[in-house]
């Protein structure tokens, strides 16, 4: 070829080059694909983020719940400072990785947990975006229900509450509450039973003749629900029963013209105790007593120390007194029961100051000693209350270790107090109890009430 035709042929070939837009086509097609995979990228990376606030959600959840039983446990009393390590453990069970949670308390009884965790950035990188914080937040509502007026203690009996007969439970203002977390927590054996209360509330469940017509409640019972504590367990201990007990060695002097008994002495021989008598305050009961006739116990504390109290066809009355069912130790040492059959008349009234102020009937709560029981429909318990013998009671009945077995019509006194709270309660005939008079005792009534948790946003 003459370098003239080479010359012609190499310009064909460049016009040719020149207006082949094929390379334009693979250009541009490289470009939008680099663009599609960084949208792509931006996609899966904006989803990641997403995905992350949804578990972030779930942690903050858990931690405002958390934080809020605990909240609710100490009655509210807990800083959020405190408050922060239940709520941090909580976010990290639900796989949270980030900032400390930030917990506050924006109302009454809430509690509000905010979690922060940055997530550093791939492809927003290529946009000035080094890293997002994601921020999620929960509130929990503390919510305490009314007062109970029925607390049935252990968390292993096969029934905490045992309702028989064609009973009525009158309870209008009050809980019924029971720890047992057996599927027969409350047990209503027979037909007809009829409760009426603000609720009914069970860590395990309700069992037997339940109907429609059964639960007369201000809100729907409960079950499943957390157990509430003994809440006297740290008060009413065994050192703070007995202080101020008097010792044996001084004895209480009788009145025989006034039939009333000198104080702050010891009765080493109850069966001198005579009907008509008056016994003052300060006075401690040493082994059995079986109330004679009509006996009044003035204002004041009593102790009965390894001993049973029983009224059979006799009447024991109090205003304003506590009487502790107690051991001084030593031989025979026992912790008594209460009891009153064949038309024994009880009516006891709790003191509205001192250090007993609102409790009535009080049990102590040494481990190793013997609990007596008395026995009644067969069963025996730590106190028997007799369906003929009326019962008039104001105040705290508190039997932690042992059952109470309630007949016939025992009632809340004219305070409208009575509160049982004992190891496990069973219930026949008419039975009255009441928190609503509680203050005029000068009973606080807060560390009766289950509270209950529940997220609000």
């Amino acid at each position: 070829m003459t370098i003239r035709a080479a010359f012609v042929a190499l310009r064909r070939l460049s016009r040719r080059f020149v207006r082949d837009e094929r390379g334009v086509i693979l250009a541009l097609a490289g470009m939008m694909m680099t663009v599609l995979a960084l949208v792509i990228g931006l996609g899966v990376e904006v989803g990641w983020w997403y995905a992350l606030q949804r578990q972030n959600q779930s942690a903050a959840d858990a931690a405002a719940l958390s934080a809020a039983y605990e909240y609710a446990h100490s009655n509210l009393t807990l800083t959020t400072a405190q408050l922060t390590p239940f709520a941090t453990a909580a976010a990290n069970r639900n796989k949270y990785a980030g900032d400390t949670p930030i917990v506050t308390l924006p109302g009454a009884g809430q509690v509000q947990a905010v979690l922060n965790r940055t997530q550093g950035s791939w492809f927003s990188k290529l946009a000035g975006l080094t890293n997002v914080t994601i921020q999620t937040g929960a509130i929990a509502q503390v919510t305490a229900l009314a007062p109970g007026c029925i607390v049935a203690l252990s968390q292993n009996a096969a029934t905490g509450i045992y309702v028989q007969g064609s009973a009525n439970i009158n309870a209008p203002d009050c809980t019924l509450i029971s720890d047992s977390k057996s599927a027969n927590s409350i047990l209503l054996h027979d037909n007809g039973v009829n409760i009426t209360a603000k609720t009914v509330v069970t860590a395990g469940d309700v069992s037997g003749h339940v109907n429609t017509n059964t639960f007369n409640v201000t809100y729907p019972e409960q079950t499943g629900a957390a157990v509430i504590s003994d809440p006297y367990a740290s008060t009413l201990t065994h050192a703070n029963l007995i202080s101020g007990m008097p010792s044996t060695a001084t004895a209480c002097v009788r009145n025989s013209s006034t039939k009333t008994w000198s104080g702050s002495c010891t009765i080493t021989n109850p069966s001198l105790i005579q009907s008509g008598d008056k016994l003052s305050g300060n006075t401690r009961i040493q082994g059995n007593w079986t109330v004679n006739g009509t006996v009044t116990l003035l204002n004041g504390t009593y102790w009965i120390t390894d001993g049973d109290l029983t009224v059979k066809n006799a009447t024991l009355t109090c205003s304003g007194c506590t009487v502790n069912m107690t051991t001084g130790g030593g031989a025979g040492a026992k912790i008594g029961f209460v009891q009153t059959s064949s038309n024994g008349i009880l009516i006891l009234a709790a003191p509205s100051s001192g250090t007993f102020a609102g409790k009535v009937l009080l049990q102590d709560t040494v481990a190793g000693v013997t609990q007596d029981l008395c026995t009644v429909g067969g069963t025996s318990y730590g106190m028997c209350l007799n369906a003929n013998s009326p019962a008039q009671l104001s105040g705290v009945v508190y039997f932690p270790n042992s059952d109470i077995g309630f007949q016939g019509t025992p009632v809340a006194g004219g305070s409208q107090c009575l509160v049982l709270i004992a190891k496990t309660v069973q219930l026949s005939g008419n039975p009255t109890l009441a928190t609503s008079g509680c203050s005029a005792l000068g009973l606080d009534t807060s560390s009766l009430q289950i509270k209950t948790v529940a997220l609000v946003k």
